[in-house]
């Protein structure tokens, strides 16, 4: 904290109040600090001229930006001190999801899944399909030029996430209506 407070202190020039909290005895996870800096610089004299520098477009954005990756930076440079094997990024959520596109979860996920195909064609063991609803079919149109594969927030912030008929966790609508046509295993009606 005092690392981080001294760079902020030596870059702006402001007054600056940390303070430290310890967690509660409840949950000891979380040690964390407020840093308080005054809006003037400080001097030998007292407290000076406005700290322009923070405000507006022409600099504030830069400079928050600097802020933030040097406290990435002193974070992670005493994590690694301690020996944690833990980092923290600076960036915000959408950046890092920009710059990890193409080697994800669901990539990996992906390459998998074609490499299991592939192995069960070789094997003869995948059922046969008609014509033009191949794996290999489906993702050309997928990938294809005047696919549309944007997403309306709103309307996916609005689908009712309800237990799907295999018992997990489900946003579709369709499995709703789909759970109220089964069966149990007694051959009653499904009255959910």
């Amino acid at each position: 904290m005092l690392d981080i407070a001294h760079r902020l202190i030596e870059r702006f020039g402001f007054a600056l109040q940390a303070s430290h909290h310890r967690p509660t005895k409840d949950d000891p996870r979380y040690f964390y600090c407020h840093l308080l800096a005054t809006t003037r610089k400080m001097e030998a004299s007292g407290l000076t001229t406005k700290t322009r520098v923070l405000d507006g477009r022409i600099n504030g954005k830069k400079e928050i930006e600097w802020i933030r990756a040097m406290i990435a930076d002193r974070i992670n440079a005493h994590l690694a001190q301690a020996g944690i094997g833990k980092s923290v990024e600076h960036r915000p959520l959408t950046k890092r999801l920009e710059a990890t596109r193409g080697n994800g979860i669901y990539v990996q996920g992906q390459e998998g899944f074609e490499q299991l195909l592939s192995r069960y064609r070789q094997e003869g063991r995948l059922l046969s399909v008609p014509d033009g609803h191949t794996a290999e079919e489906a993702q050309r149109e997928r990938h294809g030029p005047d696919m549309d594969t944007s997403v309306d927030e709103a309307s996916v912030a609005q689908m009712p996430i309800m237990l799907s008929p295999t018992g997990g966790l489900s946003s579709s609508r369709d499995d709703e209506a789909l759970s109220a046509n089964q069966e149990d295993r007694s051959g009653h009606q499904d009255t959910h």
